[in-house]
C-alpha cells in the first residue's frame, strides 16, 4: 500500500492535487485531523487489498488538531508505515493573488490581514517541510506540469496497467451518446436493411456480419481505424 500525506500552504493547490490522486485511484480523506492518523492508517492497512493507495490530506484548517501532525507522523515511523510527505508550497505574492482572486478568506486570518495570516502559517508548518519526501513549488506552474509532476512520482501499477475502451453502436436518429470521445459515422457502408432477405435479421446474425465485414469499403475502414 501506497500512503501519501498531502500538506502544504493554503491557497498552494491541494484542492487539484485531491482531483489528481482521485484520478490515479487513490482514496483520498481531505482535511483528516493528524490525530486520528495513526488510527486510520491501521485501518487502511487492515482492508489491503481493498484499498491500495491512499492520499491523506492534513493541513491547517484542523485548527487546534493540527498541533499534533509531528506526533502522528512519528507514531507511523514507529510503525514502520510506508509513507510520503507531500508538501505544497508557494511564493508569498502569488499565495495573496491567488486569496484575492477567488476572494477567500486564509484560515489564519480571519481577523488579521492576509499577509499576516500567510506568515504564520509559513512558521507552523516549517517543521513539516523540512521532513518532507517532496516539494512542489506552484508558484509559476501551469496546472498540466502540476499534475505531470505528482504523477511521475506517485502513479502506481495498478492505476497504469489497462486503458479502458467502449465500443458503443448507435443509431443516428437516436441521438449522439454524450459521453462518446469519438465518434465514427459508418453511413457510407451498405446498409443491410435495404436488402430483403436480411431485412428481418441483426448486426448479431452471421449474414449479416458476412454482408457488412465483407464489404471491401468495411475491410478499408477498419485497417484505417
Amino acid at each position: 500500500m501506497k500512503i501519501v500525506i498531502i500538506t502544504g500552504m493554503s491557497g498552494a493547490g491541494k484542492s487539484q492535487a485531491v482531483k489528481v490522486f482521485e484520478d490515479m485511484g487513490y482514496y483520498v480523506v481531505d482535511n483528516m485531523p493528524p490525530n486520528l492518523l495513526s488510527k486510520f492508517v491501521s485501518l487502511l492497512t487492515s482492508a489491503e487489498g481493498e484499498i491500495s493507495d491512499a492520499a491523506l490530506v492534513m493541513d491547517i484548517r484542523s485548527g487546534q488538531f493540527f498541533d499534533g501532525i509531528e506526533e502522528s507522523i512519528d507514531e507511523l515511523v514507529a510503525k514502520n508505515i510506508d509513507f510520503e510527505i507531500l508538501f505544497l508550497d508557494a511564493d508569498d505574492d502569488e499565495l495573496v493573488s491567488r486569496f484575492k482572486e477567488t476572494r477567500r478568506v486564509h484560515p489564519l486570518s480571519s481577523k488579521e490581514r492576509l499577509l499576516d495570516g500567510i506568515e504564520k502559517e509559513r512558521e507552523i508548518l516549517k517543521p513539516i517541510k523540512d521532513r518532507a519526501n517532496y516539494v512542489i513549488d506552484t508558484s509559476a506552474l501551469p496546472l498540466r506540469k502540476f499534475q505531470e509532476k505528482i504523477k511521475s512520482r506517485y502513479v502506481t501499477r495498478a492505476t497504469t496497467d489497462h486503458l479502458n475502451i467502449n465500443v458503443v453502436s448507435f443509431g443516428f436518429k437516436h441521438g449522439i451518446p454524450m459521453d462518446a470521445d469519438l465518434i465514427f459515422d459508418v453511413r457510407f457502408i451498405e446498409n443491410p436493411f435495404y436488402i430483403d432477405e436480411l431485412r428481418p435479421l441483426s448486426g448479431q446474425d452471421e449474414p449479416v456480419k458476412e454482408f457488412v465485414l465483407g464489404n471491401e469499403i468495411t475491410k478499408v475502414f477498419l485497417d484505417k481505424t
